[in-house]
Parts: structure tokens; sequence; C-alpha cells
């Protein structure tokens, strides 16, 4: 079982890191593509932190726009929903520190 979505994450893997590498040079086509194909997910996930359909989408939206912000230092070699939970944690904890301050 682990042997398969192993195989399938490494197969995502190398197909999303030719627009990872992309994004990474800063093209904003390649983050337009980006941004469409993850937003939806980028939203499922927030809202799994939140459990609030209006604080969900602003933190997908804000967990996209960091991925753009911080794009020289991608990790390509992760798929790119990791990449994207790994953000959304630092958004996510960014803005309940701020809140608290």
């Amino acid at each position: 079982m682990f042997s398969s979505l192993y195989t399938f994450l490494h197969k995502r893997t190398r197909s999303e890191r030719p627009l990872l590498l992309q994004l990474q040079s800063g093209d904003p086509v390649a983050f337009k593509t980006f941004y469409d194909r993850h937003i939806r997910s980028a939203h499922y996930m927030a809202y799994g932190f939140m459990n609030q359909k209006l604080g969900a989408e602003d933190l997908g939206f804000e967990t996209l726009k960091e991925i753009w912000r911080n794009r020289e230092t991608l990790d390509t070699s992760m798929p790119a929903k990791v990449i994207i939970a790994e953000t959304m944690v630092k958004v996510y904890l960014r803005n309940i520190q701020a809140m608290n301050n």
C-alpha cells in the first residue's frame, strides 16, 4: 500500500516540478497556473484549520501569495500540496501570533 502511495507521490512531484521551477524563477504565468490548479485545495486545507468558510478563503489566498513572495526559496523537490500545507501552517501561526499581540 505505501509503495503505491510513494509511487503516486513521486510521479506527481516529477510532473509538478517544471511548473514549480518556472514559479521559482518568477514567471507570473507559472504562478497563475499554480494558483488556478491549487486554490481550491488551499481553501479546503484552510477550512480544516479554521472550520469557517470566510476565514478559510482568506487563509488560502494568503498562503498562495506567501508562496509567490518566497518563490526564490521554494523547495521544488516537494509536492505542491506539501509546499502549500507547510506555508499555510506558517501563515496561520503568524496570523494567530499577530492577533495575540
